[in-house]
């Protein structure tokens, strides 16, 4: 049965739209089950989660539309259908096991069903059941031998040039995921140039922690990692996160204290910032969450606060012998101020211009003819 004459059987049983949604989806799941009855073995596991996305997708779908917008929605389904029966077997399952992950987290998957040089898939995730309209490409690898390759505890994963290349030029974050069908291990990292090590001749690796699970809790862990991490975005975002402590400062009538605790005796030596304003003793307005290691205080200072100008505003306490408590006093320094005077352009926009005046024409002297 071809699942788009399956479907125009369907449309014309269920006198859909007028049905409404629950006649044609009991209609629906007839045709799933007639359909995964034509798979076997391995193919046969791999198709009820590419499937069924799809078959949900319509029935999730406005059934006012046409039959010419259902019959399409139904030729896709059936030509991923068909996907699976190629001897890219291996492939495909990689695939849908990844798809099932994704579902199973509420968000949307859309596989390209066309050859595409780089990216497999796309998802959007959700919020509550409502898209976001945030898309994150998908490149998905798979196969056991892509988990023979380790540096450490890490896996690692061999790209060409042009792979990279044209990842770069992506306007919308890619995901890397890596399946195992013999185990059923997904593991996931971002592709970014920073991350990866190039060789001379354009190839590169990325390493793959095998910590890095793809499971249906990652979805909290992947939309925190989803903005670009290379140092010049990572400082774009810590002014961007800043930008109201920085107006604070700057047009508040009271001094600002910044107090950062200093373990003397841990490894994460650095835990944390908190901002006061009118006495230091107050409690925090702002709180700044921070781990740092091997880092001192001149240079944590320059991490999380490039635009502050900073004086100790009173002695170094300790605590109990654990914890050196260092409080300054804090301004915006020429690098916040501006910081601000970009926002508020780009908030506000150009301060209108005066109309220029042109400069008088110049014009050669005219003397009265003389006769001569």
């Amino acid at each position: 049965m071809r699942a788009a004459d399956a479907l125009q059987g369907l449309w014309r049983e269920a006198d859909a739209p007028a049905a409404g949604h629950g006649a044609v989806q009991r209609r629906l799941q007839d045709l799933d089950a007639t359909l995964l009855g034509q798979g076997n073995g391995a193919v046969r596991s791999s198709i009820p989660p590419v499937y069924r996305s799809l078959v949900s997708k319509f029935i999730l779908s406005n059934l006012a539309c046409d039959f010419g917008v259902a019959h399409k929605a139904f030729a896709e389904c059936e030509a991923s259908y068909h996907l699976m029966g190629n001897t890219d077997n291996t492939a495909q399952r990689g695939v849908n096991a990844v798809e099932e992950i994704f579902l199973s987290m509420g968000w949307y998957f859309r596989r390209q069903l066309e050859s595409d040089i780089g990216v497999d898939a796309h998802v959007e995730p959700a919020v509550d059941g409502e898209a976001t309209g945030q898309l994150i490409g998908l490149q998905i690898k798979s196969g056991k031998s892509y988990f023979d390759r380790k540096r450490g505890n890490n896996y690692v994963y061999h790209g060409s040039a042009r792979h990279l290349a044209y990842w770069e030029r992506l306007s919308i974050p890619l995901l890397l995921i890596l399946h195992n069908p013999e185990t059923g291990d997904t593991l996931w990292t971002k592709v970014e140039r920073h991350a990866a090590t190039i060789a001379p001749n354009g190839s590169w690796t990325i390493e793959i922690s095998h910590y890095a699970d793809l499971t249906t809790t990652s979805a909290q862990n992947i939309l925190e990692n989803l903005p670009k991490s290379d140092p010049e975005n990572t400082r774009r975002q810590r002014m961007a996160l800043d930008l109201d402590l920085i107006r604070r400062v700057v047009d508040g009538d009271e001094d600002a204290y910044l107090t950062i605790d200093e373990w003397v005796n841990k490894t994460l030596s650095i835990r944390g910032a908190a901002v006061s304003f009118g006495d230091p003793d107050a409690a925090p307005e702002f709180e700044v969450p921070f781990y740092a290691a091997g880092m001192s205080i001149a240079e944590f200072m320059d991490l999380a606060f490039p635009w502050a100008n900073v004086d100790y505003a009173q002695p170094i306490e300790n605590t109990s012998g654990e914890v050196d408590e260092h409080v300054f006093q804090i301004t915006v320094n020429d690098l916040g101020k501006a910081f601000l005077l970009l926002e508020d352009f780009y908030r506000d926009g150009p301060e209108p211009r005066e109309e220029l005046e042109p400069p008088p024409e110049e014009r050669e002297p005219w003397y009265p003819y003389d006769g001569d």
